[in-house]
């Protein structure tokens, strides 16, 4: 339920953002800086579905931003967060484990 919680504090503050994907072919710190720049965020737990490995390693390289495959998403990371972006897979990922 703590997760719930956490999850749904997020969405009331507006501090949440979700992306259709994050894609990469390779890691390219620079390129997702840029990404990062377009949203308009500087800090961040970016959570996604794995699918992309050059995307969490091109992120886990700025400060402040912490990549997270949605199967490790925790109420302690999403808190300690300003910003909380995560891809529309990751969102069905998150509902089908919080579904009553």
């Amino acid at each position: 339920m703590a997760l719930r919680s956490a999850l749904s504090s997020k969405v009331h503050t507006g501090d949440i953002l979700i992306v259709d994907e994050l894609l990469m072919e390779q890691p390219k710190t620079k390129e997702m800086a840029i990404i990062l720049g377009n949203l308009k965020v500087d800090e961040a737990l970016l959570v996604t579905t794995g699918d992309s490995p050059a995307v969490n390693k091109s992120a886990r390289n700025i400060p402040g931003v912490t990549p997270l495959e949605v199967d490790g998403i925790n109420v302690y990371d999403i808190l300690a967060h300003e910003k909380l972006i995560i891809t529309k897979d990751a969102v069905v990922r998150v509902e089908e484990v919080l579904a009553p």
